[in-house]
């Protein structure tokens, strides 16, 4: 799924920005990498063909220009998909995505209790209050999001650690990272969060005693964002009624009845004959936004044991299959549903479905 979260928009920030001390004996946890794509003016999805887990977007450019992160494109971590507001031009490798990959050391939780030496040092992300605030009148309208965070930088007693050429321990280390956290919060941090999370403000910083029981020394830091329309997936629905052919899509061979408002297997009445007829519409735009989510319900008439197979893509080629009242997360979100209907049986027009209705988030 889209990073939406301000919290993870925020620890996404920092494992692309923040690096990683050298520790005495032990390799770093995370690398870069980049992968190069050719743009043709119409694909908007990328895939990432990364064997790893991706912890970050560092950059993407275009034709040589870096573009806005999560403003230009969003970020799907799980599933490794960068999706363009607008397509990419033609050219060869001129779409270059440098990303981190390796072990997490930044979280948006707590650090447990039991992680041995190797795990350390660390950053831990948690929400300590968030607050709406309407901009206008009206339902459905921009709204202002005030959101604190504690971020804990914490370094394990003796574990040493190289910094600036002279071995640190303990607090230095904590604090170490604390300052480099901090700089990279207030430095150009507008440009590189992509517009989502404004004027960060460091309300305390301060180190803590050492926890004798953990060996644990720890920086705690408190910052404050403003955000507009953050961390909120839009729904909506679209309902199908099948009254006019505004919205059929091509190659459709089930009877598309606008005189009965309904999807017929077939216009046939001929029950003695094996049917296996499709429909699909000619794509709902979501206008910019990305489907990321999408419901599919409909009142349905079966003869004897016919199917109906309902099926959602955002490329009208790659098809997943849904099932009727159940969420279906997309494995490629897009701007563009579209939507196929299977009749499998001997109903013909005895087998039909009304008022189609696909119920979908948008990010």
């Amino acid at each position: 799924m889209n990073l939406i979260k301000p919290e993870d928009i925020l620890v996404e920030f920092f494992r692309a920005y923040v690096p990683e001390v050298k520790r005495d004996g032990l390799d770093n946890r995370q690398t870069t990498n980049s992968e190069s794509f050719n743009g043709d003016t119409s694909k908007k999805t990328f895939i990432i063909n990364e064997s790893n887990e991706i912890l970050a977007i560092n950059s993407i450019t275009v034709d040589g220009t870096t573009k806005n992160k999560y403003v230009e494109y969003a970020i799907d971590l799980d599933n490794k998909l960068i999706t363009f507001v607008t397509a990419p031009g033609a050219g060869s490798d001129n779409v270059v995505i440098s990303y981190e990959i390796g072990s997490n050391w930044i979280y948006p939780d707590k650090p447990r209790k039991n992680l041995t030496e190797s795990k350390y040092p660390r950053i831990s992300v948690l929400t300590l209050d968030q607050g709406e605030n309407p901009l206008g009148v009206g339902f459905g309208g921009p709204y202002w999001m005030d959101g604190i965070y504690q971020i804990d930088v914490v370094a394990y007693k003796e574990q040493k650690c190289l910094i600036n050429g002279e071995i640190k321990e303990g607090q230095d280390v904590a604090d170490f990272i604390g300052r480099n956290l901090i700089n990279q919060l207030t430095k150009g941090t507008l440009s590189r969060i992509g517009l989502k999370l404004y004027t960060p403000r460091i309300l305390r910083d301060i180190p803590l005693p050492l926890d004798e029981e953990k060996n644990q020394f720890r920086r705690m830091i408190e910052v404050q964002f403003n955000a507009q329309d953050i961390g909120k997936q839009n729904t909506a629905a679209f309902l199908e009624t099948f009254e006019t052919e505004n919205n059929k899509g091509e190659s459709v061979t089930a009877n598309w009845n606008t005189s009965n408002s309904r999807l017929e297997m077939h216009s046939s009445s001929n029950q003695q004959q094996a049917y296996n007829t499709k429909a699909t519409n000619s794509g709902l735009n979501s206008g910019g936004q990305n489907f990321i989510t999408v419901t599919v319900t409909a009142d349905e008439t079966i003869f004897a044991t016919d199917q109906v197979i309902y099926q959602v893509s955002t490329d009208n080629s790659s098809w997943q299959e849904a099932t009727l009242g159940t969420e279906l997360t997309l494995t490629t979100p897009g701007d563009i549903l579209y939507w196929r209907v299977i009749f499998i049986g001997n109903g013909a027009n005895a087998t039909y479905i009304e008022n189609l209705t696909h119920t979908y988030t948008l990010s």
